[in-house]
């Protein structure tokens, strides 16, 4: 029986998001795995280019409509939260973009910043240093930001993309079998932990942009299968295929 001291820090792009890609790998979320608390969460960044026309979201879906899979979107990678935020926004504003999947997220920038590509999501904390040193701009962010200190970006459901509310997470979780007890305690630990933390570690999410999150066990799980099950649909969709 699992004793509570062998733990699982892991991401919605590991967990989830890889596991509906590579089925056959993938981790069980209802047997391997036992969620125990959300710890930390942020939104995705939509970008342009400085110099772009693109100043809006209303912008580049009214450029799109316009002008079908004329727009290149930059993606991190093939299979992160970027591709699937891009397809995402591909069906749910009825967009046709072209996606331009780089291996990592400084290629990703450095083809935006070069004018090789239009568009991209990014997490904040790049979007974020981006736009501070004036190499993109930052039209919407995908759910509102908690990070304290954080600037104000418009949110992309407050744009006309109410479907368009995703987000990074990372979160703790227990080897499957460990007892509810044990799965509570640390539960609750980790909320304590959160709402103590000292200056330094605050520093640390806010730099990176991501803000505290102590959702329970519970909440957790209900976050976990519903990501499986939208991410899934999203895959089954565009037919994205693991090389």
């Amino acid at each position: 029986m699992p004793d509570g001291y062998t733990l699982l820090f892991s991401s919605n792009e590991t967990l989830v998001q890889a596991s509906v890609i590579r089925p056959k790998y993938a981790v069980d979320l209802r047997k391997d795995v036992v969620p125990v608390s959300l710890v930390a969460r942020a939104p995705l960044a939509l970008v342009v280019p400085t110099n772009s026309r693109i100043r809006s979201t209303q912008d580049l879906i009214a450029e799109a409509r316009a002008n079908p899979g004329m727009l290149k979107f930059a993606t991190a990678s093939q299979f992160d939260s970027t591709r699937f935020a891009t397809e995402l926004l591909q069906q749910s504003a009825n967009l046709k973009v072209t996606v331009v999947p780089y291996k990592g997220t400084g290629p990703a920038l450095a083809g935006l910043v070069g004018g090789q590509v239009n568009s991209a999501f990014l997490s904040l904390s790049v979007a974020d240093a981006a736009a501070t040193d004036n190499k993109l701009r930052i039209i919407g962010i995908t759910t509102p930001s908690i990070v304290p200190g954080a600037r104000d970006y418009p949110v992309l459901s407050q744009q006309g993309l109410p479907d368009l509310n995703v987000e990074q997470w990372l979160g703790l979780l227990a080897p499957g079998g460990t007892s509810a007890k044990i799965i509570d305690d640390i539960s609750h630990d980790v909320k304590l932990v959160l709402d103590h933390v000292p200056k330094e570690v605050t520093d640390t999410f806010a730099r990176l942009k991501f803000a505290r999150s102590a959702l329970p066990a519970k909440d957790f799980t209900a976050l976990l299968f519903r990501d499986s099950k939208r991410w899934a649909s999203v895959v089954r969709t565009v037919g994205i295929k693991a090389d």
